[in-house]
């Protein structure tokens, strides 16, 4: 989370990062095909982290997020919306966790703590299932 923070401080955005934490406990960090969609991302990160054998895959990105009735939206296309919050997004996904923390991302760029996002439901990036 710290280096998110650097990212944002120093270029105004942090980049949408994916890293698999393998089981001899290195970081790895996975580069991105410019060429895929969200589909796409999803399908390439499960596969590569199945065949690699990682314990978990990491994931930080910035979007926009809305609260309504209990339900969590988060989309990109919410900027647009006066009730949304902007904010980094922190994933972890392994063999029995997933985990969803977001942090606000005031208006002068800096950030907020990170908190557990409860009733966010995203699919599951480790794809432990198809192959561990």
């Amino acid at each position: 989370m710290d280096m998110s923070a650097h990212f944002r401080a120093d270029m105004g955005a942090v980049p949408t990062s994916f890293y698999f934490l393998m089981e001899d406990d290195r970081l790895v960090l996975v580069p991105l095909p410019s060429s895929l969609d969200n589909a796409g991302i999803l399908i390439y990160i499960q596969t590569l982290a199945g065949h690699l054998g990682a314990q978990y895959v990491l994931s930080v990105t910035e979007t926009w997020m809305k609260t309504n009735e209990g339900n969590i939206e988060i989309d990109v296309a919410l900027k647009e919306d006066p009730d949304a919050v902007e904010v980094l997004l922190a994933t972890i996904d392994g063999a029995g966790l997933q985990r969803r923390s977001t942090a606000r991302i005031h208006p002068d760029g800096s950030l907020g703590p990170f908190v557990p996002t409860e009733g966010l439901q995203l699919p599951d990036m480790s794809g432990a299932a198809d192959f561990n």
